[in-house]
């Protein structure tokens, strides 16, 4: 006579397998998401400068032919930025000029010079 054995099928995963996946993916979780955060915010600091960089530029050369001066308010400066100068040729910037959230343009007129305020700090 024939004996049987009946094997159990064992299907699925245990509570404690799926414990520890969870544990695992919290921890790196934790790792990665400051990282992206970091990133996030050094692009947004890359873009405000490279804005700043942009406008300044673009402030000495309306100086120059003489459409622009050290006695404007940042308004007046994005206003003469972006309007068509005395010449007629094209405006020194096409558009008025953005900055992420949480920064913004100040004009110095002491130094005549265009400075970016951060957020958290003073200027740039």
């Amino acid at each position: 006579m024939r004996t049987r054995t009946i094997q159990r099928v064992k299907r699925g995963f245990t509570l404690i397998e799926i414990l520890i996946v969870v544990v695992i993916l919290g921890i790196l979780a934790a790792i990665v998401i400051p990282q992206f955060a970091e990133s996030s915010e050094a692009a947004q600091a890359n873009a405000a400068q490279s804005t700043l960089q942009t406008v300044r530029a673009q402030f000495e050369l309306c100086k120059f032919r003489g459409d622009c001066n050290c006695s404007m308010n940042w308004g007046q400066i994005e206003t003469a930025l972006t309007s068509v100068p005395t010449g007629g040729e094209s405006p020194y910037l096409a558009s008025a000029p953005t900055l992420p959230e949480g920064y913004s343009f100040d004009s110095s007129l002491t130094n005549c010079n265009i400075t970016m305020s951060t957020p958290g700090d003073s200027s740039d």
